[in-house]
C-alpha cells in the first residue's frame, strides 16, 4: 500500500480524492515503441497525457527505464528532477514508488506531464 510523505489535507466540498495510477509504456505512448538510442543522444519531450475527466494530484513516480536516464517535467515545463538520472535510481524496482517531496503537485484536468529520455 502506498502512504503519501505528508499526510493529505480533506477534500474541498464536493470533491473525492479517488487513488488513481497512471501507466506509460510502449503499449499507449507510440513514442516508447521503438525507442533506440547512443550513448548520450536524446529524445525530444514525450507527451504524457492526462485524463481530461478530474484535476489530478502527483504523489510519487515509479520508473523503469532501463538502458536510458530520463527527465520528467511538470505540465508547465518545470523539471521534476536535477537534469538527467538513471531510473533505478528513481524507484526502479525497489521500493514500490518513490514519494515527491511535500504535499503533492496538483496540476489541472487534461494536463500533460512531459519527459525525455537520454542513452546510457
Amino acid at each position: 500500500m502506498f502512504r503519501p510523505q505528508f499526510a493529505m489535507p480533506v477534500a474541498p466540498a464536493g470533491f473525492v480524492y479517488q487513488p488513481c495510477v497512471y501507466q506509460f509504456d510502449r503499449t499507449n505512448t507510440p513514442a516508447f515503441a521503438a525507442v533506440v538510442l547512443a550513448s548520450g543522444a536524446q529524445t525530444g519531450d514525450i507527451p504524457l497525457h492526462l485524463d481530461k475527466d478530474a484535476c489530478f494530484i502527483l504523489l510519487a513516480v515509479k520508473v523503469i527505464a532501463d538502458g536510458f536516464n530520463l527527465e520528467l517535467r511538470d505540465p508547465w515545463t518545470n523539471p521534476l528532477m536535477d537534469g538527467f538520472i538513471d531510473g533505478d535510481l528513481y524507484a526502479g524496482r525497489v521500493p514500490p514508488a518513490t514519494a515527491l517531496e511535500g504535499p503533492g503537485l496538483e496540476v489541472p484536468a487534461g494536463a500533460v506531464f512531459t519527459v525525455r529520455l537520454q542513452g546510457q
